[in-house]
This record gives structure tokens, sequence and C-alpha cells, in this order.
């Protein structure tokens, strides 16, 4: 029966497991070289030990995925925590919902997660991943080198082809060509503009979180940084300061709110807002300026969609 969860020292094969094939057990792959290995499925956790020149791809993933002691693979992840240990020579292209750890490792590049296909969004659901949950570039390294980092950040666009996704042979051109389930965010990389927006969305607003995803992208802004937390009452204090409704802070109290960083804003969020009908499609009870010192940046923050609170 482990044989089923396992890839064990296979060279120059084209390895798939398809939707339903791994059902959220653990998946465990080891000693492979030269191999395009796919696991089309959502995982309860994985390890993946002594690999060379390997193109994997591991689906969505509820807990863990450490990789150990490989050289010179491409790897596409999305899993709630990434670790790697022993390490050189690796590309990754990578959702997270914790802060990516390495440790021992050289020579690392980091992209966001750039991959689809008709199942990945149900998957991600089954994981217990929130797709705009991403901190793909908050790398946390043990061995930290100041002058000789062990990391850097891969071109976005060469994230697109770690896979030879024409190998596996199941995935459609349509599947890979459909809107990003994750969305390309820009972590650490540079802003094109000073002047940015940030949407607040309380808990199931997903609609809502959607519409401002596809808006963003056909705009061609870029989507700088997407997050989920749940705000201490300090942090919401600060958060809330132009608040005329009393209620609202305490409404959010507890609640996770969903953060979307995008930029540049072309033109003023009010009449992005009304021209597109947002606040009578998804009822939105208000949508608010204000300037953020740090960062010279526009925000808008948005709350009460989908009819998601009543205050």
């Amino acid at each position: 029966m482990t044989q089923d969860y396992t890839f064990s020292k296979k060279i120059d094969e084209v390895l798939v497991k398809q939707e339903g094939s791994i059902a959220g057990e653990q998946f465990n792959i080891e000693e492979c070289k030269n191999c395009d290995i796919f696991l089309l499925d959502y995982i309860a956790t994985s390890f993946v030990d002594d690999c060379q020149d390997c193109r994997i791809y591991i689906g969505p993933v509820e807990t863990s995925v450490f990789v150990r002691n490989c050289s010179n693979c491409s790897l596409v992840i999305a899993c709630q925590q990434y670790r790697c240990r022993d390490c050189q020579d690796c590309n990754i292209a990578l959702f997270c919902g914790t802060e990516p750890i390495i440790e021992s490792s050289q020579k690392m590049q980091f992209a966001c997660f750039d991959f689809n296909y008709f199942s990945l969004r149900g998957q991600m659901a089954s994981a217990g991943l929130k797709p705009w949950n991403n901190k793909w570039w908050m790398i946390y390294d043990f061995n930290k080198n100041e002058e000789k980092p062990n990391w850097s950040l891969l071109p976005q666009e060469e994230a697109g082809r770690l896979l030879n996704v024409e190998a596996a042979g199941v995935i459609t051109p349509e599947e890979l060509e459909n809107e990003s389930v994750v969305p390309l965010t820009l972590g650490s990389r540079p802003w094109p503009s000073k002047e940015g927006m940030t949407l607040g969305a309380l808990t199931d607003s997903e609609a809502f979180i959607e519409a401002f995803l596809s808006k963003s992208l056909a705009s061609k802004w870029a989507i700088a940084r997407t997050r989920v937390v749940r705000l201490q009452d300090d942090q919401l204090k600060t958060l809330f300061t132009w608040a005329k409704e009393p209620k609202l802070l305490g409404r959010c109290k507890g609640e996770e709110i969903t953060g979307i960083q995008a930029a540049p804003v072309t033109r003023d969020a009010r009449e992005v807002a009304a021209r597109d009908g947002w606040d009578q499609r998804f009822k939105v009870r208000r949508l608010d300026l204000f300037l953020d010192k740090e960062y010279e940046s526009c925000w808008v923050v948005s709350f009460d969609c989908c009819g998601s609170a009543q205050l």
C-alpha cells in the first residue's frame, strides 16, 4: 500500500498522480533523477528527499512540504508550510500560507505560484488553503548570509516554465490559460508605482474579492500582496481611525480580514466602484480612502461585501 503513495528511485520517467488517487493522504518522493512528476491532487503532507534534476508539481498540501537534500530541481508547490534543508540550485514557484523556511541551502530562487488546472480550486478548498493568503516571498533563512545570500527572487516570467506540462499529457492548454486561482503577486519585488490601493474584506466576501482581482487584471494593475489575517485590537483601532460607525471595529474583532494590495491606481477608486457598479452588485456599505504615510499610497478599505456584515 505504501508504494501507492511514494515515487521512489525513478530515473528519466514521467510520473503522474491524478485527482482522486491521493485524496488527502501523505505522499513522498525520494531518490528520483531527471523525472517529470505531477501530483494533481490534494495531499496531507509531503516529503521530497534526495532528488536531482527533477521537475515536480505538488498539489495543495494541507500541512507541510519538506524538501531535503535536493539539487537542480524545479518545483511548483501549494502548501500551508514549506521547509527545505541541504538543498542547492533549486527554483520554486510557491504558494505558502506561512513564512517559508530554508536551512543549510544555497542558490535557491523563489517566485509566486503560477500554475492552473480545472480541479485546482476545489483541491485548495479540500486542503484548507485560501488562495489569497500567500506569503511566498517572506523567506526565513536559518543560515542567513548578508554578503552572499542563500536565496533570491526568480523572475516571475520563468515560474510558468518550470514544469514540462506537455510530458504529463493530462492538462489542456485551456486549463493553463484560465484565470489563475492563486493571484500572481509581486511580494517583495519593486512596485511599478508609489500609488496603490488596498482592499480589505470580511469573511464570506469571496465573490467580491474575485471580482476585484478580475478587475485588477483587466485594468493591468499589479497585485502586490494578498493576505488573510486576524487583527489585534490595537491594529483595528489604528486601521479604523477614519471610521464614523462605532460598531465597525467591534464587527471586525476576531474576524478574518482579506487584504489585497494593488498598484498602480489608474483612476480614483471611487470612480472605479461607481462606474462598475460594485456598490450595487456586491452591496458594499462603504468604500473609503485614506493615506498611508509610510508607503505614500492611497488605500481603499471596503467592508460589508456581499451582505456578509450587518452593522
